[in-house]
């Protein structure tokens, strides 16, 4: 809409000359519509040489070589922003960013050079960067995957699976799933659990599409002990996600979905470990209302723009986390880290199992052969390893030298976490009839079980995938 509008500014600008012209010269001077519009034609390039002949004359006449002088300069600016994206291109680093403005502007600052803001039309480079969930973000793909073969597009999604695409040159990435693994990873809890002898209130404020992630990998990333218990309370509308999801409670750790408003339950609010306020209508408002009435609770406010990071700040005690600035970071959309180690893990168990040679061209053709379940089975493996990698280092062990109860520690933390992820898929616990330990199209597995329960052979199992992960080279926690 406001793209539209800014066009049909532009031509009502450039057309006023014309509008004006003709009111002076064929609705009060009296010309002929073909001579008036003659006339109106000649002062964008000849000037007007009469007199004249009233205000609307003068002002059109004034007008024209704005209008022709500006329509000269961005003319020049198309031309420039061409043989600069051209340049780029046959370099091989253009990067071509498209969506709202703000957001397109932080993601070209950071890539610098590299960068190539686009607007309307298409511009040649190798990588496209779009921004936004919109139909012309997808129309913009589509046309990009069309038109230019060798170019690679990254496209924001928020309802899609990043890793439902199936064509290697399109990669999805969701904002909101970026920063909910980035937040549990800053905001590392294990020191935290370890002093409250593993048992943690987290309370949210808001939920929608970044709640939701964020609760999803906090289930799969916040595992520190097998006997924890880390409760996370929801105060906003989770009914979808609460009915979806059918296997919750399965988890150790408890979900709690309230219908009531947060200031009824105050006291679970002040009891708390850590309170997230997501972006909601009034958010400024409900901060100040939650420090007046909890004040001594640890308050980590999401914000999503510079505007709502600097009203947030003033209310002192919050922490700030600008989810969305993380997010935007071009590093993490065109190399996402994590989905280069699962990538690796993926091929490690292909190497192992079936001889594959580690290379990254097998390692591409590995990852392609696996459905959307599998992958992100192999990103939670490698999202909950940097935990792990933490974890290790807060308590000084040696990663090359782990072994007896701290083995055995992990692999319990590991099965958890293996049976989390079915769970939430809604696997089931129960015997397949197709003679094998599952069955993907029922979603039941024999082994979603606790790891004391688990034979000789299934325990081997996680400790070896503990070990498998330790090995693979780039995944040591910086």
């Amino acid at each position: 809409m406001k793209k539209a509008l800014s066009r049909m500014g532009k031509i009502l600008f450039f057309l006023l000359p014309v509008i004006l012209g003709m009111i002076g010269l064929w609705g009060l001077a009296g010309e002929s519509v073909l001579d008036a519009l003659f006339n109106c034609v000649n002062m964008y390039v000849l000037n007007y040489g009469d007199p004249p002949a009233n205000l609307f004359v003068e002002l059109a006449r004034w007008l024209a070589p704005v209008t022709t002088a500006s329509g000269i300069i961005l003319a020049l600016h198309t031309i420039r922003d061409w043989i600069y994206s051209l340049l780029h291109c046959w370099l091989g680093d253009g990067v071509a960013v498209y969506g709202p403005e703000e957001s397109r502007a932080k993601v070209a600052e950071q890539l610098g050079k590299q960068a190539i803001e686009g607007k309307d039309s298409l511009i040649p480079a190798c990588k496209y960067i779009l921004l936004g969930s919109d139909t012309h973000s997808f129309d913009l793909c589509r046309q990009i995957l069309e038109t230019r073969p060798k170019a690679e597009v990254f496209l924001q999604c928020v309802d899609i699976q990043p890793q439902s695409a199936s064509s290697p040159r399109l990669h999805l990435f969701s904002l909101e799933e970026t920063s909910a693994r980035l937040f549990w990873k800053e905001f590392f809890l294990y020191p935290a659990s370890v002093s409250h002898d593993h048992k943690l209130t987290i309370v949210m404020l808001g939920f929608g599409s970044l709640g939701e992630n964020l609760l999803y990998y906090g289930l799969l990333d916040n595992i520190f002990h097998p006997d924890q218990r880390i409760e996370y309370h929801i105060f906003d509308d989770s009914s979808r996600f609460a009915s979806v999801r059918t296997e919750l409670d399965k988890l150790e750790d408890p979900v709690v979905f309230h219908k009531e408003p947060w200031w009824e339950s105050l006291d679970l609010i002040r009891s708390a470990s850590m309170v997230l306020l997501l972006p909601q209508a009034s958010q400024a408002a409900v901060a100040r209302d939650l420090l007046l009435a909890a004040p001594e609770t640890r308050t980590v406010a999401f914000a999503g723009d510079d505007s709502a990071a600097a009203l947030l700040a003033q209310e002192g005690k919050l922490e700030i986390f600008p989810w969305l600035d993380k997010a935007l970071d071009p590093a993490l959309i065109l190399q996402d880290t994590l989905l280069l180690q699962a990538k690796q893990i993926n091929l490690r168990y292909a190497h192992i199992y079936s001889g594959v040679e580690e290379t990254p061209a097998a390692r591409e053709e590995e990852w392609a052969k696996l459905d959307s379940f599998t992958r992100y089975s192999n990103i939670s493996s490698a999202d909950y390893h940097d935990i792990r990698l933490k974890m290790l280092d807060f308590l000084g062990a040696d990663k090359a030298q782990v072994s007896g109860d701290l083995m055995e520690l992990l692999a319990e933390l590991e099965h958890i976490r293996w049976c989390r992820y079915h769970y939430l898929s809604n696997w089931r616990l129960g015997t397949p009839e197709n003679g094998k330990r599952k069955d993907p199209v029922k979603r039941i597995h024999m082994d979603l079980i606790p790891y004391s329960a688990l034979d000789e052979g299934g325990k081997e199992k996680d400790r070896e995938n503990i070990r498998v992960l330790l090995s693979i080279p780039g995944n040591e926690h910086p």
